[in-house]
């Protein structure tokens, strides 16, 4: 190397050490300020597999997340949202709101039907205010876990009601508008799964279907022994 090109090594140096301080002062902290005000996607899921269209077995992992939950009004109903971490945080509480309007769902508790073994989390410190559930939540989310919370409400009137989920930290309260209740007099929009491993077109009932096997095998027609009896002029047409 001649003298030349040494002359600007230290140049160089110096030029990638500015470089890495902007990025580490300046742009990664902007970056994770904007990632914080929706640092996760959010979903509910659904364990029963009476409720798979496409007779999925969903009921002993692996469930169906929804966007979009249908349920019959007037109603007392067990829910339950998934977390996925964006990024890691340390929250604080979580804020879980149908909205103030007088027919839209009202969530009554948190519940932890879905831990099978282990320590169950506290709820001494929820609390409700103008409509909204404050859940006291105090741990850490890693991306790529999937955090699962259970919670009880009361459906009222039918309608459209959009769910708004907010994240309580300390250093910003990060906010997830993605999610929505259906509430039906007689439940029947169905809903789309977006779970990725369920593949596309992932179709999950707003009630259990009595033959999810007969569903998944055939959609349009119903099988040989559930059609009914055919008369004798009908067999006799039949060809043999």
């Amino acid at each position: 190397m001649d003298a030349a090109s040494l002359y600007w090594v230290p140049w160089a140096l110096a030029s990638i050490g500015i470089a890495i301080s902007i990025y580490v002062y300046f742009f990664k902290p902007n970056l994770r300020h904007r990632k914080l005000k929706q640092p996760i996607e959010a979903h509910f899921t659904i364990r029963d597999s009476r409720r798979s269209i496409s007779g999925r077995e969903v009921s002993k992992g692996d469930p169906h997340h929804v966007r979009q939950l249908t349920l019959r009004s007037n109603r007392t109903i067990d829910i339950e949202v998934g977390l996925y971490p964006k990024i890691p945080i340390s929250v604080d509480g979580i804020v879980l709101s149908c909205g103030d309007s007088k027919d839209a769902p009202l969530i009554k508790k948190r519940i932890s039907q879905y831990v099978k073994t282990g320590a169950r989390p506290s709820t001494k410190d929820d609390y409700q205010s103008n409509g909204a559930y404050h859940a006291r939540v105090d741990r850490k989310f890693n991306v790529g876990t999937h955090y699962v919370m259970g919670f009880r409400l009361r459906t009222r009137g039918a309608g459209r009601y959009p769910v708004s989920l907010a994240l309580l930290t300390d250093e910003i309260e990060g906010n997830y508008e993605g999610l929505e209740i259906l509430v039906e007099d007689t439940p029947s929009t169905q809903m789309l799964c977006h779970a990725k491993e369920h593949g596309r077109n992932c179709l999950v009932s707003a009630v259990p279907l009595k033959n999810t096997a007969l569903i998944a095998k055939n959609k349009k027609f119903p099988a040989a022994h559930d059609r009914p009896p055919r008369t004798a002029a009908r067999a006799r047409r039949s060809p043999r």
